[in-house]
Protein backbone atom coordinates (compact mmCIF):
# COMPACT_ATOMS: atom_id res chain seq x y z
CA UNK A 1 0.00 0.00 0.00
CA UNK A 2 2.82 2.04 0.66
CA UNK A 3 4.41 2.28 -2.80
CA UNK A 4 0.61 2.90 -4.47
CA UNK A 5 0.70 6.20 -2.42
CA UNK A 6 4.17 7.07 -3.04
CA UNK A 7 3.21 5.97 -6.54
CA UNK A 8 0.07 8.26 -6.52
CA UNK A 9 1.64 11.11 -5.06
CA UNK A 10 4.30 11.52 -8.19
CA UNK A 11 1.59 11.02 -10.94
CA UNK A 12 1.24 14.33 -13.17
CA UNK A 13 -2.30 14.75 -12.99
CA UNK A 14 -2.97 17.77 -15.90
CA UNK A 15 -5.97 19.39 -16.47
CA UNK A 16 -5.83 19.93 -20.38
CA UNK A 17 -9.76 21.19 -20.58
CA UNK A 18 -11.68 21.79 -17.92
CA UNK A 19 -15.52 19.91 -17.53
CA UNK A 20 -18.95 22.21 -17.98
CA UNK A 21 -22.12 21.42 -19.44
CA UNK A 22 -22.22 20.27 -23.42
CA UNK A 23 -18.40 20.21 -22.77
CA UNK A 24 -16.44 17.17 -22.17
CA UNK A 25 -13.19 17.98 -19.56
CA UNK A 26 -9.64 16.38 -20.29
CA UNK A 27 -7.39 15.08 -18.21
CA UNK A 28 -4.14 13.58 -18.93
CA UNK A 29 -2.58 11.53 -16.03
CA UNK A 30 1.13 10.08 -16.16
CA UNK A 31 2.10 7.57 -14.34
CA UNK A 32 6.30 7.21 -12.92
CA UNK A 33 7.94 4.18 -14.23
CA UNK A 34 8.15 3.18 -10.38
CA UNK A 35 4.13 2.66 -10.47
CA UNK A 36 4.00 1.02 -13.68
CA UNK A 37 6.49 -1.39 -12.52
CA UNK A 38 4.86 -2.64 -9.37
CA UNK A 39 1.33 -2.28 -10.47
CA UNK A 40 -0.29 0.07 -8.30
CA UNK A 41 -1.06 3.59 -8.21
CA UNK A 42 -3.67 6.15 -7.08
CA UNK A 43 -4.56 9.57 -8.07
CA UNK A 44 -7.34 11.83 -7.65
CA UNK A 45 -8.93 13.86 -10.20
CA UNK A 46 -8.23 18.10 -9.71
CA UNK A 47 -10.21 19.98 -7.68
CA UNK A 48 -11.68 21.73 -9.89
CA UNK A 49 -13.18 18.87 -11.80
CA UNK A 50 -14.29 17.08 -8.49
CA UNK A 51 -16.60 20.32 -7.53
CA UNK A 52 -17.60 20.23 -11.30
CA UNK A 53 -18.50 16.59 -11.17
CA UNK A 54 -19.54 16.47 -7.31
CA UNK A 55 -21.98 19.20 -8.01
CA UNK A 56 -24.22 17.82 -10.71
CA UNK A 57 -26.65 16.25 -7.84
CA UNK A 58 -26.25 12.98 -8.80
CA UNK A 59 -23.34 10.44 -8.28
CA UNK A 60 -20.17 10.17 -10.58
CA UNK A 61 -19.75 6.85 -12.22
CA UNK A 62 -16.63 6.02 -13.75
CA UNK A 63 -16.27 3.24 -17.24
CA UNK A 64 -14.02 2.56 -19.86
CA UNK A 65 -14.29 5.34 -23.14
CA UNK A 66 -16.34 2.60 -24.46
CA UNK A 67 -18.87 2.02 -21.79
CA UNK A 68 -17.90 -0.85 -20.44
CA UNK A 69 -16.89 -1.19 -17.10
CA UNK A 70 -13.95 -0.31 -15.15
CA UNK A 71 -11.00 -3.47 -15.32
CA UNK A 72 -11.33 -5.47 -11.91
CA UNK A 73 -7.54 -4.23 -11.11
CA UNK A 74 -8.98 -0.05 -11.13
CA UNK A 75 -11.26 1.20 -8.61
CA UNK A 76 -12.98 4.74 -8.80
CA UNK A 77 -14.09 6.48 -5.40
CA UNK A 78 -17.10 8.98 -6.44
CA UNK A 79 -17.02 10.39 -2.99
CA UNK A 80 -13.09 11.41 -2.92
CA UNK A 81 -13.03 11.79 -6.85
CA UNK A 82 -9.95 9.20 -6.39
CA UNK A 83 -8.99 6.36 -8.77
CA UNK A 84 -6.64 3.23 -6.91
CA UNK A 85 -5.57 0.51 -9.03
CA UNK A 86 -3.77 -2.81 -7.60
CA UNK A 87 -2.06 -5.07 -9.50
CA UNK A 88 -2.02 -3.75 -13.22
CA UNK A 89 -1.27 -6.09 -15.62
CA UNK A 90 1.71 -5.68 -17.98
CA UNK A 91 -0.17 -4.68 -20.92
CA UNK A 92 -2.87 -2.25 -18.77
CA UNK A 93 -1.96 0.96 -19.89
CA UNK A 94 -3.11 3.15 -21.86
CA UNK A 95 -6.17 3.43 -20.78
CA UNK A 96 -9.00 6.11 -21.05
CA UNK A 97 -11.76 5.94 -18.83
CA UNK A 98 -14.80 9.02 -18.51
CA UNK A 99 -16.42 9.65 -15.77
CA UNK A 100 -20.39 11.42 -15.76
CA UNK A 101 -22.36 12.89 -13.14
CA UNK A 102 -25.01 14.79 -14.59
CA UNK A 103 -25.05 16.33 -17.52
CA UNK A 104 -21.28 16.42 -17.22
CA UNK A 105 -17.87 14.04 -18.42
CA UNK A 106 -14.42 14.47 -17.81
CA UNK A 107 -12.12 11.75 -20.00
CA UNK A 108 -9.37 10.74 -18.32
CA UNK A 109 -5.86 9.21 -19.94
CA UNK A 110 -3.83 7.22 -18.05
CA UNK A 111 -0.82 6.45 -19.57
CA UNK A 112 2.89 5.56 -18.50
CA UNK A 113 5.61 8.18 -18.89
CA UNK A 114 9.33 8.49 -18.60
CA UNK A 115 9.03 10.01 -15.02
CA UNK A 116 11.48 8.33 -12.79
CA UNK A 117 10.08 8.70 -9.31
Amino acid sequence: AADSAAAGANALVTQLRPAAAGTAGWISVTLPRQAVQSGGFEFTLPAATAQTLLGQGTPARAALADGSPLPDWLAFDPAAMRFSAAAMPADGLPLKVVVRAGGVSTWVEIDAGSIAN
